[in-house]
């Protein structure tokens, strides 16, 4: 491997002892001193900058082996780093059959997300982190902020290449409307939300008439409603407190009562009237 790098190297002793060394060299080697003999456990934290996040870079760690040191003796190992080569994606977007054009998308993967601008073709390129993604389209709301779609298919990046991708997004308009047990509009608020294969997707709130306008990705989706209790901010609060203490990550998890499925169609207008069962209080 030659040019210039820069490598942040981390070992770990079995007692949890950690030690990590930045060393650039033209040949890309590096020298790591001062460590304690015996058994260490190598990585490698790799950075990919984020065009979104201007100067920031994401770091991403690999396992890299281990090395077993003799005390007053330099060992030489090589590292092997063609596996945390990032890899390139070009995608052409298109929604309900048209170019995606001069709009946001965004790569997700848990908590990271990469955002591009598509050009007047609906085209992007990504120089990006090896894995498995989520493409999301941002279309942007007249009330201000936006609806998120999201692409049926995951995105795979793969190391040192390059991947041609043509990404078609469909989209229709749910509009549902919420009735109480006894076939009136519930009063309060009301928590309801679209569960699709791989995650939740938001709907917009309730109007005085109970209803809810949404454009959504065109997928088979399961709506849940938050029991009464926990529709307001305040019985979430009680809710999360009482899961932290617990250990639990998501408080709500188990919480949402399903309702029913939907399927959307393309460019159409699926409406839906739902009732409340009386097990969620309203």
């Amino acid at each position: 491997m030659r040019g210039a790098c820069r490598a942040w190297v981390r070992t770990t002793l079995p007692n949890h002892l950690t030690k990590y060394a930045s060393v650039a060299r033209s040949d890309a080697s590096f020298a790591v001193t001062g460590i304690p003999p015996g058994s260490w456990k190598v990585s490698i934290l790799s950075f990919v900058s984020s065009a979104s996040l201007k100067s920031v870079a994401i770091g991403k760690r690999f396992a890299a082996g281990s090395v077993t040191l003799v005390d007053g003796q330099t060992t030489k190992q090589d590292l092997d780093l063609t596996h945390v080569l990032p890899g390139t994606v070009e995608g052409l977007v298109l929604l309900n059959g048209k170019p995606f054009a001069k709009e946001c998308v965004s790569i997700t993967r848990e908590n990271t997300w990469e955002n591009r601008t598509t050009d007047g073709e609906g085209r992007f390129t990504l120089h990006w982190c090896a894995g498995e993604y989520q493409l999301v389209l941002q279309r942007p709301l007249s009330s201000g902020g936006y609806r998120f779609l999201h692409a049926s298919t995951p995105i795979s990046i793969i190391r040192g290449k390059t991947t041609t991708r043509t990404f078609a997004v469909s989209s229709g308009i749910l509009r549902l409307r919420v009735l109480d047990s006894k076939g009136e509009v519930p009063s309060g608020t009301v928590s309801v939300r679209a569960v699709a294969k791989d995650g939740p997707r938001t709907l917009d709130g309730l109007d005085a008439e109970g209803i809810s306008e949404t454009e959504v990705a065109t997928e088979t989706l399961e709506l849940q409603v938050l029991p009464k209790e926990l529709a307001s901010r305040e019985g979430q609060a009680k809710l999360y407190a009482e899961a932290r203490a617990r250990g639990e990550k998501d408080a709500l998890a188990s919480r949402w009562i399903r309702l029913q499925t939907v399927t959307l169609l393309p460019g159409k207008t699926s409406e839906l009237e739902v009732r409340l069962p009386l097990e969620t209080g309203y």
